[in-house]
């Protein structure tokens, strides 16, 4: 998703929906991409048009001389209302009829209860969904913030390796274009041992680390990141991302869904959801790029 041209904005009449179109005003605008608006009247909620409208057109504040420079183009904006049972009921229909690149969605956080016994909402959704989704939250994006990227480095199969290299491609080109400084992390654990800390790694454990590191800097030579940009930690990716998320002040956490290997095998959808839920910051999710059908 290195260039985008059609962005899709799913709101119902929530707290957040403000800031959910504030920020998918400012992703089509600084992308240059045509952005259309879709305001869910779900059962007993009452609709958004006003404010909508009024959001619209409303003026942008003016970009500081240090941030890049991008062409002036008017936003091209088209607003769609409908009423349906979920959200994500009208999104899928609405992507069924309308091709988009990206669909920005408010960002909910669960208790932890009710995931051990259903999936969230946002979980359901982003299954649902073929599209790169954006899960907003109520943060706004601090000027020269950081964008963390979630990678599995220790599954080197070449699909897993592809994988990889369009989540980095894409955190990079984000955080281009929002002047946001990109960090890299992965995270690793032993199979007998899945609280396995540096000061206690066998000689065998460390090989593993140095080998993971070396996966990490070879995705980081590619943009010429500087190692203190770099992060392994110790422990399960559901723990250890919101806390290096929230240990680095992140903006945004860019992860991968449905691609998992290994002692993970056992947890696909889990992870991903975990950390859907437990990062306060907002979270781009990507899938695997679906190769061309044959003729």
């Amino acid at each position: 998703m290195n260039t985008l041209s059609r962005v899709l904005v799913a709101t119902d009449a929530t707290h957040q929906g403000q800031t959910v179109l504030q920020k998918a005003v400012q992703v089509a605008n600084r992308s240059q991409a045509e952005l259309t608006v879709l305001s869910v009247e779900l059962p007993k909620t009452p609709p958004l048009i006003d404010k909508l409208k009024q959001l619209v057109k409303a003026p942008q504040p003016t970009p500081e001389p240090t941030q890049p420079h991008y062409p002036s183009k008017d936003l091209t904006l088209e607003l769609k209302q409908c009423a349906a049972a979920s959200l994500a009921c009208a999104i899928v229909n609405e992507i069924n009829h309308q091709d988009y690149d990206l669909l920005i969605v408010e960002h909910h956080q669960y208790p932890a209860i009710k995931l051990a016994f259903s999936h969230s909402a946002d979980w359901r959704l982003l299954q649902q969904v073929p599209l790169p989704v954006l899960f907003v939250s109520k943060s706004p994006w601090e000027k020269h913030g950081s964008v963390l990227t979630a990678l599995e480095v220790e599954n080197q199969s070449p699909p897993h390796r592809e994988f990889n290299r369009q989540l980095v491609d894409a955190s990079a080109w984000l955080a281009s274009m929002f002047d946001m400084e990109l960090h890299l992390m992965s995270c690793y654990q032993s199979k007998d041992d899945l609280s396995v800390a540096f000061n206690s790694a066998t000689s065998m454990r460390q090989q593993l680390i140095n080998l993971l590191w070396h996966q990490l800097q070879q995705h980081a030579e590619r943009l010429s990141l500087a190692e203190n940009r770099l992060h392994l930690a110790a422990g399960m990716p559901d723990d250890m991302v919101p806390q290096v998320a929230s240990q680095r002040g992140t903006n945004l956490e860019v992860m991968g869904t449905q691609e998992y290997s290994h002692v993970l095998e056992a947890l696909i959808g889990h992870v991903s959801e975990q950390l859907l839920n437990q990062l306060p910051c907002d979270v781009l999710a990507l899938k695997p790029l679906q190769k061309p059908k044959p003729h």
